[in-house]
């Protein structure tokens, strides 16, 4: 089972990339304004072109399936933990990422998964999960301040019980998203250290 769990962690790595890139790619066509060049992105804008309007389903499509994947990781990194490391392991359908932190005993896994769970590029992942899931989908738009000269891409503001998170340029997004998910690394390397401590 523990096999079944790391593979399914590694693989979530691998079709991230896959999104990512394409998510990418497709920011990468999108007109931003650069030395003056105002008046092509605001043209982009008003009256997109059929390429552009498919590289937005493109951008939309593929960070939203990066959110779920970097969310779903650590509820997978989760059933890791709780098929390892615990005594009376949780139930797999009661073995959330919240659950089985709570559960672990006290060590450096544990502690820097309080750490991840509790910054903002979690939250804001988790909560940006769940209001798509549940609720509504996140809007993206291209945008244009002709007073500060840039524009591209960014993902609305939204709220999520009772908290407030801001829009956000797109390539900030994704990077955020990507450092949230590489952060599984560090987790991986703490949680084969519990394991070897907990065996010796």
């Amino acid at each position: 089972m523990a096999l079944a769990y790391i593979t399914s962690v590694s693989n979530t790595g691998v079709i991230f990339q896959y999104h990512f890139g394409l998510a990418f790619d497709a920011l990468k066509r999108i007109p931003i304004p650069e030395d003056g060049s105002e008046i092509s992105a605001f043209e982009a804008i008003i009256n997109p072109s059929r390429e552009h309007m498919e590289d937005l389903l493109v951008i939309r499509a593929n960070v939203l399936a990066c959110i779920h994947l970097a969310r779903n990781a650590y509820d997978l990194f989760a059933q890791l933990c709780n098929a390892l490391l615990l005594a009376q392991p949780w139930d797999e359908s009661k073995a959330t990422l919240y659950m089985v932190r709570k559960s672990l005993p006290q060590s450096p896994l544990k502690d820097l998964l309080d750490s991840i769970a509790s910054s903002e590029w979690f939250r804001y992942v988790n909560d940006y999960s769940n209001t798509s899931k549940h609720r509504a989908l996140v809007q993206q738009s291209m945008f244009l301040s002709l007073e500060d000269g840039v524009g591209g891409v960014r993902t609305d503001a939204f709220s999520h019980d009772g908290r407030e998170y801001p829009a956000y340029e797109m390539m900030e997004l994704l990077e955020g998203i990507m450092e949230l998910k590489n952060q599984i690394v560090h987790c991986g390397n703490a949680l084969n250290d519990l394991v070897l401590a907990q065996a010796s």
